[in-house]
């Protein structure tokens, strides 16, 4: 009898540096493997596609929008967030992150998180959050009735 056996091997591949010359695009070719097993080195093969885009690339382009914290001392938690695009080559992983998780403004304690941290990219915007919280119950440190204050985040792409 035959027996069948699945088995999934991990491959990589690898472009050279600094190639000139070389249109902006995405490249595309049909790979040809072919499997020798057996004790009469029995022989299979089969295609499989693959695909290169160049140049990588990743922009934001849709900025985030404020945040905006409207508390009240002593008042309910305040859950607030904006959203951000980024579109990024196809195929092409990147990661995001905040200069900071956590900040006081006039004595009001604040956390903020990415939605996401990772992605890989499809040559189109994705959308994604940054939320905010203002926890419950604190005093903070207004003397009149209404207060503002600003404090300015930096949001890192990495790719």
């Amino acid at each position: 009898g035959s027996m069948a056996v699945t088995e999934n091997v991990p491959y990589w591949g690898c472009i050279p540096a600094r190639q000139r010359g070389l249109r902006a695009g995405t490249y595309t070719d049909l790979v040809t493997m072919t499997l020798t097993y057996g004790p009469r080195s029995s022989r299979s093969s089969g295609t499989m596609p693959v695909s290169i885009s160049s140049p990588a690339r990743c922009q934001l382009t849709t900025s985030p929008a404020d945040i905006v914290f409207n508390y009240t001392d002593f008042g309910p938690v305040v859950n607030t967030g904006t959203t951000f695009g980024v579109t990024c080559t196809s195929f092409l992983p990147y990661s995001m992150a905040l200069d900071a998780t956590s900040g006081t403004l006039l004595g009001l304690n604040y956390t903020l998180s990415l939605e996401a941290t990772d992605a890989t990219g499809t040559g189109a915007e994705q959308s994604f959050a940054i939320l905010g919280n203002m926890p419950a119950g604190q005093a903070g440190t207004c003397a009149s009735a209404t207060c503002s204050a600003s404090q300015s985040r930096t949001l890192t792409i990495t790719y």
